[in-house]
């Protein structure tokens, strides 16, 4: 008897907190809003063209160091292998690698600034165009 009830009670508990979340989702509210009664939609989407077209260009930046520094460990390394010299050959193989492995950490923390910078002032437009958060995430990009 005493299963019953405790049972018909958790089954009540999930029905009502299903009918919450349905009522939730069908008046339309979102989370992530703002208080502002007015967001002018033209200024964030401005604010949004603006901020993907400079993490595209950072990528683009990225993108060309990493492939100059591919290029140039390559090079590097082609000529390391034609010193005939053991130790002269190790010291250039090492060296080419130490460069590359700098390159790439240059341009990486270049990467990562320039995303920050273009969130940082995404964030200032949004707030100028009277918006709150927008439920978009910098983490997912900066993870890039």
């Amino acid at each position: 008897m005493i299963k019953k009830i405790i049972i018909s009670l958790v089954i009540l508990s999930f029905a009502l907190a299903g009918a919450l979340i349905v009522s939730a989702q069908t008046t339309g509210t979102d989370i992530v809003a703002t208080p502002t009664a007015s967001i002018d939609i033209a200024c964030m989407k401005t604010a949004v063209e603006a901020r993907e077209d400079a993490v595209k260009a950072a990528f683009d930046k990225f993108s060309s160091s990493i492939s100059l520094a591919l290029q140039t460990r390559k090079s590097e390394l082609s000529t390391a292998w034609t010193i005939t010299d053991k130790t002269q050959r190790r010291n250039a193989i090492k060296t080419a690698w130490k460069n590359f492995t700098k390159s790439k950490k240059d341009a990486t923390k270049i990467f990562r600034t320039e995303k920050l910078a273009a969130w940082k002032q995404f964030k200032t437009s949004r707030k100028a165009c009277g918006s709150g958060p927008t439920g978009e995430s910098s983490g997912q990009d900066i993870s890039i």
